[in-house]
């Protein structure tokens, strides 16, 4: 249409490299290894490297798979061009049809599902030898995941857990935002969502994972940036975030091995994103008619992966994305069920060794207390709390941590759920001033735990200085026969029930040194 001048005069002819990049060849580094063995056999030398052997049987694998190819690739060649004399492994394998036009098609069809079959297989192949490789010289994967409290990613912990049992190390660690520094959604198990074993260090790690708590819009989805300088557009989502490391760490997923499989597994993946039924932004209709369908998927079978019987990745992406749009109304019994199974699993890769709860359950088990644990989401106010409890037998309570305005002095004040609790009356009764909330501060400092997870059994934290006095609801104090003689407690977190009998609580208050001042409400 019409000619600019150019702004630059040519210099010149632009030189282009002829070599993109350079990889170092496999059977090089498999013969140096027998070079510096002698020739002996790996497996019964003692200064041959762990790897040696593995190597040696990938590297034969490597060899069989692009031989199977290289036929693969003739025989579809002789398809396209008509020729029946390339195709004498296939006819082999299957009974001699007429060479039609509509057999040619089914037989170039199944090759080329056969190759693909074989470069996903060389792909894997290709990232496992290089994970095994030296590691200063591995491709070092450093990933920052940006999450709110809001719509945590609870399939994180479970891929960290699963890529470490592939046998790659992975250095993790969660940091919080300083603007979100006192978001009440914090707590302890966020804190500490991902972290890795305090022995690793991040220079022996094949890929350091760092979670970031941030100041994000109701049900934004988590983003991986993989590299800040180069990457414009982050992934977003958990189900785009499970398939970039199924991808990178071979094994993680089964994916994309069978393209049927991979149909049925992107079927679900699919249904987290955030426009998506399962989505924070879906409809309910439309989560209705997924939560209906999914119930009915999950009466014959106990896993969505429809080749396993236990919980899998796919399952854990599913479960988030339910912990983080539905309610408990809305799920069905199949799928309360399932997620029971997910959230015990999340729990152990999530939960430390030395974690407030486990040092209250081993302190239960010492004084022979008999107790049982319900696990649920996290929960902030007493109507949600029954949402999920409601089924248990006994007493359900509310707690309070309230000081005295004039003294100074701390009370916790343990009563029936349902019941109304007025300070001017309980000050009276108790002979307190005036008794107001106590701070957040106040709270962790004395009981050791945070808002929202307040329980008598944080007394176990009070049991050295004795600095708050326990006030309990007189009907939680009665020992009867039935259903009633159980009370229910949050072990140390808000995301769990634990159930104990009125003798065992005794027993425990007992052992605190808390003897409780009984009131009647």
């Amino acid at each position: 249409m019409y000619k600019l001048q150019p702004l630059f005069k040519s210099v010149g002819e632009t030189p282009h490299p002829s070599c993109v990049y350079k990889m170092k060849k496999i059977s090089d580094h498999f013969n140096n290894n027998v070079t510096e063995n002698n020739g002996t056999d790996c497996d019964a030398q003692d200064s041959a490297t762990p790897n040696n052997c593995e190597v040696e049987q990938l590297e034969k694998r490597w060899t069989e798979i692009t031989s199977r190819l290289q036929r693969l690739q003739s025989e579809l060649a002789a398809i396209k061009t008509g020729s029946s004399s390339g195709l004498s492994s296939f006819i082999d394998a299957w009974p001699a049809p007429p060479l039609s036009v509509k057999g040619l098609a089914v037989q170039q069809d199944l090759l080329i599902l056969r190759i693909s079959s074989l470069m996903t297989s060389l792909f894997e192949l290709k990232s496992r030898l290089a994970l095994m490789d030296d590691p200063q010289e591995r491709n070092f994967q450093d990933l920052v995941i940006h999450a709110s409290p809001s719509n945590p990613p609870h399939s994180l912990p479970l891929l960290r857990e699963r890529m470490e049992k592939l046998g790659v190390p992975v250095y993790a660690r969660t940091h919080v935002h300083s603007a979100i520094a006192g978001n009440k959604l914090l707590s302890d198990t966020l804190k500490s969502f991902i972290c890795s074993d305090s022995r690793l260090e991040r220079s022996q790690a094949h890929m350091a994972i760092t979670l970031i708590w941030i100041k994000a819009g109701d049900g934004e989805e988590p983003s991986l940036v993989v590299s800040p300088s180069s990457q414009a557009v982050a992934i977003n989502g958990e189900a785009n975030i499970a398939r970039y490391l199924a991808r990178f760490v071979p094994g993680l997923l089964d994916y994309e091995n069978q393209p049927l499989k991979a149909a049925q597994i992107d079927q679900f993946l699919d249904l987290t994103e955030s426009t998506a039924p399962l989505g924070s932004r879906g409809t309910k209709r439309e989560r209705a008619a997924t939560l209906q369908s999914l119930d009915s998927t999950l009466s014959s079978r106990k896993s969505l992966e429809e080749t396993s019987n236990e919980v899998g990745l796919v399952d854990f992406v599913v479960y988030s994305a339910l912990v983080n749009s539905c309610t408990e109304k809305e799920i069905g019994k199949n799928v309360r069920a399932w997620m029971d199974r997910c959230r015990s699993t999340v729990k152990q890769a999530t939960a430390p060794s030395d974690s407030k709860r486990s040092i209250l359950e081993n302190y239960l088990k010492e004084l022979g207390i008999a107790f049982r644990t319900v696990e649920h989401p996290a929960v902030f106010t007493v109507e949600a709390m029954m949402e999920h409890i409601s089924h248990l037998a006994g007493f359900h309570a509310k707690n309070l941590l309230v000081k005295d305005k004039k003294t100074g002095k701390l009370y916790l004040i343990t009563a029936r759920h349902d019941a109304t609790v007025q300070l001017s009356q309980v000050s009276k009764i108790i002979g307190a001033k005036e008794l107001r909330f106590a701070d957040a501060e106040t709270l962790e400092a004395t009981l050791g735990v945070q808002q929202g997870s307040v329980t008598p059994f944080a007394l176990l934290n009070d049991a050295q200085q004795q600095r708050v006095t326990f006030v309990l609801d007189g009907q939680l104090w009665d020992e009867k026969n039935g259903k009633d003689s159980y009370l229910n407690f949050h072990p140390m977190t808000n995301e769990a029930t634990t159930s104990i009998t009125v003798a065992g609580f005794k027993i425990f208050l007992k052992a605190t040194g808390h003897e409780p001042v009984i009131i009647q409400l």
